[in-house]
């Protein structure tokens, strides 16, 4: 019996600690997209490697909704400066957002197509985007969106 309640009391600490967690996440996010905001904030975040981690989360299907779709924000925020376009041109990141922008609603969606409609500034991410017939998801998301 005192095994049984020892996991669970185990189990009850994971969750709490992957709540917090996920808190810490978000709110690490919305900080970063503020950041991003700023030409200089967006350098900062360049130069410190975290745009592939942004991405990562991205393709990361146990994040939540509000993390796809605050990443999406950054990346959107990120890819106004022509050195982190470069860098996130050479990241997977192109389906995810696509995906994004078809299947999600809302602010998720919405934020998924402003960032790809500012990747679409570089060559590569504009094939990758014809490549994955992401101009008619765009048009539809837009559509949907009364955009």
């Amino acid at each position: 019996a005192a095994d049984v309640e020892q996991e669970g009391e185990e189990a009850e600490a994971e969750a709490e600690e992957d709540a917090s967690g996920s808190a810490m996440l978000g709110a690490t996010l919305r900080l970063l997209t503020a950041c991003a905001r700023e030409p200089r904030g967006a350098t900062i975040i360049c130069e410190a490697g975290a745009l592939p981690l942004l991405v990562k989360l991205l393709c990361t299907s146990d994040a939540g909704g509000d993390t796809h779709g605050n990443a999406a924000m950054c990346i959107g925020e990120c890819a106004k400066d022509g050195r982190c376009l470069a860098v996130l041109a050479v990241q997977p990141l192109v389906p995810p957002l696509l995906d994004m922008a078809h299947s999600r609603t809302g602010q998720q969606q919405k934020n998924a197509a402003i960032a790809l409609g500012r990747l679409a500034k570089n060559e590569r991410c504009l094939q990758a985007i014809r490549d994955n017939h992401g101009i008619e998801i765009l048009a539809r998301s837009m559509k949907k969106m009364q955009m």
